[in-house]
Protein backbone atom coordinates (compact mmCIF):
# COMPACT_ATOMS: atom_id res chain seq x y z
CA UNK A 1 0.00 0.00 0.00
CA UNK A 2 1.12 3.52 -0.75
CA UNK A 3 1.02 4.69 2.86
CA UNK A 4 3.13 1.75 4.01
CA UNK A 5 5.74 2.39 1.31
CA UNK A 6 5.77 6.07 2.24
CA UNK A 7 6.27 5.23 5.94
CA UNK A 8 9.11 2.85 5.05
CA UNK A 9 10.75 5.58 2.97
CA UNK A 10 10.50 8.17 5.72
CA UNK A 11 11.97 5.86 8.36
CA UNK A 12 14.06 2.81 7.38
CA UNK A 13 15.16 4.04 3.94
CA UNK A 14 15.87 7.57 5.17
CA UNK A 15 18.07 6.43 8.06
CA UNK A 16 19.61 3.19 6.71
CA UNK A 17 19.24 3.54 2.93
CA UNK A 18 17.46 0.16 2.94
CA UNK A 19 15.71 -0.82 -0.28
CA UNK A 20 12.11 -1.99 -0.38
CA UNK A 21 11.32 -4.58 -3.04
CA UNK A 22 7.81 -5.85 -3.72
CA UNK A 23 7.86 -9.55 -4.67
CA UNK A 24 5.01 -11.51 -6.24
CA UNK A 25 4.48 -15.16 -6.98
CA UNK A 26 2.41 -18.27 -6.16
CA UNK A 27 3.64 -21.52 -4.64
CA UNK A 28 2.95 -23.27 -7.97
CA UNK A 29 5.79 -21.25 -9.51
CA UNK A 30 8.30 -21.55 -6.65
CA UNK A 31 6.86 -18.47 -4.95
CA UNK A 32 8.63 -15.44 -6.48
CA UNK A 33 8.26 -14.66 -10.18
CA UNK A 34 8.38 -10.84 -10.34
CA UNK A 35 9.86 -7.95 -8.40
CA UNK A 36 9.48 -4.18 -8.15
CA UNK A 37 11.94 -1.85 -6.42
CA UNK A 38 10.02 0.98 -4.78
CA UNK A 39 10.92 4.55 -5.67
CA UNK A 40 10.28 6.75 -2.64
CA UNK A 41 10.40 9.96 -4.67
CA UNK A 42 7.41 8.96 -6.80
CA UNK A 43 5.14 6.46 -5.08
CA UNK A 44 2.21 5.27 -7.25
CA UNK A 45 -1.24 4.91 -5.73
CA UNK A 46 -1.05 1.17 -6.32
CA UNK A 47 2.32 -0.57 -5.99
CA UNK A 48 3.10 -2.74 -9.07
CA UNK A 49 4.29 -6.33 -8.78
CA UNK A 50 7.05 -5.39 -11.20
CA UNK A 51 8.84 -7.27 -13.96
CA UNK A 52 9.62 -11.00 -14.31
CA UNK A 53 12.77 -12.29 -12.67
CA UNK A 54 15.40 -14.31 -14.54
CA UNK A 55 14.24 -17.54 -16.19
CA UNK A 56 10.57 -16.56 -15.74
CA UNK A 57 8.17 -15.32 -18.41
CA UNK A 58 4.89 -13.58 -17.61
CA UNK A 59 1.91 -13.22 -19.93
CA UNK A 60 -1.33 -11.27 -19.49
CA UNK A 61 -3.91 -13.09 -21.63
CA UNK A 62 -7.58 -12.68 -22.51
CA UNK A 63 -10.29 -15.36 -22.31
CA UNK A 64 -9.07 -16.83 -25.61
CA UNK A 65 -5.46 -17.19 -24.50
CA UNK A 66 -4.25 -14.21 -26.52
CA UNK A 67 -1.98 -11.42 -25.18
CA UNK A 68 -3.82 -8.20 -24.31
CA UNK A 69 -2.53 -4.70 -25.13
CA UNK A 70 -0.77 -2.49 -22.59
CA UNK A 71 -3.29 -0.99 -20.18
CA UNK A 72 -5.85 -3.78 -20.72
CA UNK A 73 -6.70 -6.17 -17.85
CA UNK A 74 -6.33 -9.90 -18.32
CA UNK A 75 -5.37 -13.08 -16.46
CA UNK A 76 -1.72 -13.39 -15.47
CA UNK A 77 0.01 -16.58 -16.71
CA UNK A 78 3.47 -17.83 -15.73
CA UNK A 79 6.02 -19.81 -17.70
CA UNK A 80 9.61 -20.78 -16.94
CA UNK A 81 11.84 -23.14 -15.00
CA UNK A 82 10.17 -22.42 -11.68
CA UNK A 83 6.87 -24.00 -12.64
CA UNK A 84 5.73 -27.01 -10.64
CA UNK A 85 4.73 -30.27 -12.34
CA UNK A 86 1.21 -30.06 -10.93
CA UNK A 87 -0.85 -30.94 -7.86
CA UNK A 88 -0.23 -34.28 -6.18
CA UNK A 89 -3.17 -36.67 -6.69
CA UNK A 90 -5.28 -33.89 -8.23
CA UNK A 91 -5.12 -34.54 -11.94
CA UNK A 92 -8.25 -32.58 -12.86
CA UNK A 93 -7.08 -29.44 -11.07
CA UNK A 94 -3.64 -29.84 -12.69
CA UNK A 95 -5.24 -29.93 -16.15
CA UNK A 96 -7.23 -26.79 -15.34
CA UNK A 97 -4.34 -24.74 -14.00
CA UNK A 98 -1.29 -26.03 -15.89
CA UNK A 99 -2.13 -25.63 -19.56
CA UNK A 100 -0.28 -26.12 -22.84
CA UNK A 101 1.14 -22.82 -23.91
CA UNK A 102 -0.33 -21.27 -27.06
CA UNK A 103 2.74 -19.02 -27.13
CA UNK A 104 5.63 -21.41 -26.43
CA UNK A 105 6.09 -24.83 -27.97
CA UNK A 106 6.66 -27.74 -25.56
CA UNK A 107 6.13 -25.46 -22.57
CA UNK A 108 3.28 -25.02 -20.16
CA UNK A 109 1.65 -22.01 -18.56
CA UNK A 110 0.27 -21.71 -15.07
CA UNK A 111 -3.08 -19.88 -14.84
CA UNK A 112 -2.77 -17.77 -11.70
CA UNK A 113 -6.38 -16.60 -11.50
CA UNK A 114 -5.00 -13.11 -10.84
CA UNK A 115 -6.17 -10.09 -12.77
CA UNK A 116 -3.23 -8.02 -13.99
CA UNK A 117 -2.26 -5.36 -16.51
CA UNK A 118 0.93 -4.35 -18.30
CA UNK A 119 1.89 -0.73 -17.63
CA UNK A 120 3.68 1.50 -20.19
CA UNK A 121 6.92 1.34 -18.15
CA UNK A 122 7.07 -2.47 -18.44
CA UNK A 123 5.86 -3.20 -14.93
CA UNK A 124 2.79 -5.28 -14.18
CA UNK A 125 -0.05 -3.95 -12.03
CA UNK A 126 -1.90 -6.43 -9.84
CA UNK A 127 -5.66 -5.72 -10.01
CA UNK A 128 -7.09 -8.48 -7.84
CA UNK A 129 -8.50 -11.96 -8.24
CA UNK A 130 -10.58 -12.92 -11.26
CA UNK A 131 -12.98 -14.72 -8.94
CA UNK A 132 -13.55 -11.32 -7.31
CA UNK A 133 -15.51 -10.28 -10.39
CA UNK A 134 -19.21 -10.08 -9.65
CA UNK A 135 -22.35 -9.17 -11.54
CA UNK A 136 -24.67 -6.63 -9.92
CA UNK A 137 -27.92 -5.64 -11.65
CA UNK A 138 -26.51 -6.67 -15.02
CA UNK A 139 -23.14 -4.93 -14.62
CA UNK A 140 -19.91 -6.91 -14.32
CA UNK A 141 -17.77 -5.41 -11.56
CA UNK A 142 -14.19 -6.03 -10.43
CA UNK A 143 -14.27 -5.63 -6.65
CA UNK A 144 -10.57 -4.78 -6.61
CA UNK A 145 -11.26 -1.62 -8.62
CA UNK A 146 -13.52 -0.33 -5.84
CA UNK A 147 -11.05 -1.34 -3.14
CA UNK A 148 -8.20 0.46 -4.91
CA UNK A 149 -10.23 3.65 -5.16
CA UNK A 150 -11.17 3.48 -1.48
CA UNK A 151 -7.50 3.15 -0.58
CA UNK A 152 -6.76 6.45 -2.30
CA UNK A 153 -8.77 8.16 0.45
CA UNK A 154 -6.20 9.75 2.74
CA UNK A 155 -7.98 8.58 5.91
CA UNK A 156 -8.49 4.93 4.92
CA UNK A 157 -5.68 2.45 5.63
CA UNK A 158 -7.35 -0.83 4.62
CA UNK A 159 -10.39 -1.67 2.51
CA UNK A 160 -12.26 -4.70 1.26
CA UNK A 161 -15.40 -4.94 -0.86
CA UNK A 162 -17.67 -7.94 -1.37
CA UNK A 163 -21.25 -8.79 -2.21
CA UNK A 164 -23.83 -9.91 0.32
CA UNK A 165 -27.40 -11.03 -0.15
CA UNK A 166 -29.40 -8.25 1.51
CA UNK A 167 -33.07 -7.36 1.08
CA UNK A 168 -33.38 -10.30 -1.30
CA UNK A 169 -30.68 -9.17 -3.74
CA UNK A 170 -26.91 -8.96 -4.05
CA UNK A 171 -25.51 -5.67 -2.75
CA UNK A 172 -22.00 -4.23 -2.67
CA UNK A 173 -20.66 -3.76 0.86
CA UNK A 174 -17.45 -1.85 1.56
CA UNK A 175 -15.42 -2.52 4.72
CA UNK A 176 -12.69 -0.12 5.72
CA UNK A 177 -10.35 0.82 8.54
CA UNK A 178 -9.81 4.42 9.52
CA UNK A 179 -8.56 6.15 12.64
CA UNK A 180 -11.39 8.68 12.38
CA UNK A 181 -15.12 8.33 11.91
CA UNK A 182 -16.21 8.93 8.31
CA UNK A 183 -19.70 9.81 7.12
CA UNK A 184 -21.27 7.43 4.62
CA UNK A 185 -22.27 10.39 2.45
CA UNK A 186 -18.62 11.51 2.35
CA UNK A 187 -17.46 8.09 1.16
CA UNK A 188 -20.26 7.81 -1.40
CA UNK A 189 -19.43 11.21 -2.84
CA UNK A 190 -15.70 10.38 -2.85
CA UNK A 191 -16.29 7.22 -4.91
CA UNK A 192 -18.98 8.78 -7.11
CA UNK A 193 -16.34 11.11 -8.55
CA UNK A 194 -14.12 8.17 -9.51
CA UNK A 195 -16.56 5.36 -10.31
CA UNK A 196 -19.88 4.88 -12.14
CA UNK A 197 -23.01 4.78 -9.99
CA UNK A 198 -23.41 1.00 -10.18
CA UNK A 199 -19.94 0.51 -8.64
CA UNK A 200 -20.59 2.65 -5.56
CA UNK A 201 -21.35 0.31 -2.62
CA UNK A 202 -24.78 0.42 -1.05
CA UNK A 203 -23.31 -0.06 2.43
CA UNK A 204 -20.15 1.06 4.21
CA UNK A 205 -18.91 -0.64 7.39
CA UNK A 206 -16.09 0.76 9.48
CA UNK A 207 -14.02 -1.83 11.37
CA UNK A 208 -11.28 -1.63 13.96
CA UNK A 209 -9.40 -4.44 12.18
CA UNK A 210 -9.97 -6.86 9.32
CA UNK A 211 -10.72 -10.47 10.30
CA UNK A 212 -7.92 -12.83 9.23
CA UNK A 213 -7.57 -16.56 8.70
CA UNK A 214 -4.92 -18.63 10.49
CA UNK A 215 -2.74 -18.06 7.40
CA UNK A 216 -2.98 -14.30 7.82
CA UNK A 217 -5.26 -13.76 4.82
CA UNK A 218 -8.50 -11.79 4.86
CA UNK A 219 -11.35 -13.91 6.17
CA UNK A 220 -14.19 -12.68 3.97
CA UNK A 221 -16.70 -15.03 5.57
CA UNK A 222 -16.13 -13.34 8.93
CA UNK A 223 -16.97 -9.85 7.66
CA UNK A 224 -20.23 -8.83 9.37
CA UNK A 225 -23.47 -7.84 7.68
CA UNK A 226 -24.01 -4.07 7.62
CA UNK A 227 -26.19 -2.77 10.41
CA UNK A 228 -28.24 0.37 9.84
CA UNK A 229 -28.57 2.48 12.98
CA UNK A 230 -30.23 5.80 13.70
CA UNK A 231 -27.70 8.61 13.19
CA UNK A 232 -26.97 11.61 15.42
CA UNK A 233 -29.44 13.82 13.50
CA UNK A 234 -32.26 11.31 13.86
CA UNK A 235 -35.73 12.85 14.12
CA UNK A 236 -39.07 11.07 14.16
CA UNK A 237 -41.83 11.96 11.68
CA UNK A 238 -43.90 14.95 12.82
CA UNK A 239 -46.97 14.38 10.64
CA UNK A 240 -48.90 11.62 8.90
CA UNK A 241 -47.32 12.29 5.48
CA UNK A 242 -43.78 11.87 6.83
CA UNK A 243 -44.80 8.73 8.71
CA UNK A 244 -46.23 7.13 5.56
CA UNK A 245 -43.09 7.99 3.62
CA UNK A 246 -40.94 6.38 6.32
CA UNK A 247 -43.07 3.23 6.11
CA UNK A 248 -42.60 3.09 2.33
CA UNK A 249 -38.83 3.46 2.68
CA UNK A 250 -38.75 0.75 5.37
CA UNK A 251 -40.66 -1.65 3.09
CA UNK A 252 -38.42 -1.06 0.06
CA UNK A 253 -35.14 -1.09 2.01
CA UNK A 254 -36.20 -3.98 4.26
CA UNK A 255 -35.44 -1.95 7.39
CA UNK A 256 -37.18 -1.25 10.66
CA UNK A 257 -39.03 2.05 10.46
CA UNK A 258 -37.53 3.20 13.77
CA UNK A 259 -34.04 3.56 12.20
CA UNK A 260 -35.26 5.85 9.41
CA UNK A 261 -35.46 9.49 10.40
CA UNK A 262 -36.89 12.39 8.44
CA UNK A 263 -33.32 13.55 7.67
CA UNK A 264 -32.00 10.13 6.58
CA UNK A 265 -30.50 10.05 3.09
CA UNK A 266 -32.01 7.25 1.01
CA UNK A 267 -28.67 6.32 -0.57
CA UNK A 268 -26.82 6.27 2.77
CA UNK A 269 -29.01 3.53 4.21
CA UNK A 270 -28.84 0.99 1.39
CA UNK A 271 -30.78 2.71 -1.38
CA UNK A 272 -29.89 2.57 -5.06
CA UNK A 273 -31.39 3.74 -8.35
CA UNK A 274 -33.60 0.68 -8.82
CA UNK A 275 -34.93 0.86 -5.28
CA UNK A 276 -35.61 4.56 -5.78
CA UNK A 277 -37.84 3.72 -8.75
CA UNK A 278 -39.74 1.32 -6.49
CA UNK A 279 -40.13 4.05 -3.86
CA UNK A 280 -41.45 6.56 -6.39
CA UNK A 281 -44.01 4.06 -7.72
CA UNK A 282 -45.24 3.26 -4.21
CA UNK A 283 -45.52 6.97 -3.31
CA UNK A 284 -47.48 7.75 -6.48
CA UNK A 285 -49.88 4.85 -5.85
CA UNK A 286 -50.35 5.71 -2.18
CA UNK A 287 -50.94 9.45 -2.66
CA UNK A 288 -52.24 9.54 -6.24
CA UNK A 289 -49.35 11.79 -7.27
CA UNK A 290 -47.14 11.96 -10.36
CA UNK A 291 -43.68 12.33 -8.80
CA UNK A 292 -40.72 11.45 -11.02
CA UNK A 293 -37.48 9.70 -10.09
CA UNK A 294 -35.55 12.82 -11.08
CA UNK A 295 -37.52 14.93 -8.60
CA UNK A 296 -36.75 12.70 -5.63
CA UNK A 297 -33.19 11.95 -6.76
CA UNK A 298 -32.38 15.60 -6.13
CA UNK A 299 -33.52 15.47 -2.49
CA UNK A 300 -33.69 11.82 -1.28
CA UNK A 301 -34.65 12.85 2.27
CA UNK A 302 -38.04 12.29 3.93
CA UNK A 303 -38.49 15.88 5.12
CA UNK A 304 -37.63 17.31 1.69
CA UNK A 305 -39.91 14.90 -0.16
CA UNK A 306 -42.81 15.67 2.18
CA UNK A 307 -42.18 19.40 1.75
CA UNK A 308 -42.12 19.03 -2.03
CA UNK A 309 -45.35 17.02 -2.04
CA UNK A 310 -47.13 19.50 0.27
CA UNK A 311 -46.01 22.41 -1.88
CA UNK A 312 -47.34 20.66 -4.96
CA UNK A 313 -50.76 20.19 -3.34
CA UNK A 314 -50.92 23.86 -2.40
CA UNK A 315 -50.11 24.87 -5.97
CA UNK A 316 -52.87 22.61 -7.26
CA UNK A 317 -55.35 24.22 -4.86
CA UNK A 318 -54.27 27.70 -5.88
CA UNK A 319 -54.59 26.83 -9.55
CA UNK A 320 -58.06 25.41 -8.94
CA UNK A 321 -59.15 28.61 -7.17
CA UNK A 322 -57.89 30.65 -10.10
CA UNK A 323 -59.92 28.56 -12.49
CA UNK A 324 -63.06 29.15 -10.40
CA UNK A 325 -62.43 32.89 -10.40
CA UNK A 326 -62.02 32.87 -14.17
CA UNK A 327 -65.25 30.89 -14.54
CA UNK A 328 -67.09 33.45 -12.37
CA UNK A 329 -65.76 36.27 -14.53
CA UNK A 330 -66.85 34.46 -17.69
CA UNK A 331 -70.34 33.87 -16.31
CA UNK A 332 -70.56 37.54 -15.31
CA UNK A 333 -69.66 38.65 -18.84
CA UNK A 334 -72.22 36.32 -20.38
CA UNK A 335 -74.93 37.68 -18.07
CA UNK A 336 -74.00 41.22 -19.10
CA UNK A 337 -74.27 40.27 -22.78
CA UNK A 338 -77.66 38.65 -22.22
CA UNK A 339 -78.81 41.72 -20.28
Amino acid sequence: KKDQVSLFGQTIYKHANTKLINLYGPTEATVDVSCYECNFDQIPDSIPIGKPIDNIRLYVLDLYGQPVPIGTPGELHIAGVGLARGYINREELTRQKFIDSPLERENRLYKTGDLAMWQPDGNIAFLGRIDNQVKIRGFRIELGDIENQLLTHEKISEASVLTKKLSGEDELVAYYISEVSLEVSELRNFLAIKLPDYMVPAYFVQLEEMPLTVNGKLNRKALPNPEIKADENFELPVNELQKQLVDIWAEVLDLQADVIGIHSNFFDIGGNSLKLINVVNKINRAFDTTLTVAEIFGFPIISRIAEHMSKGEEEEIIDFDNELDQMDETIGLLNQIKG
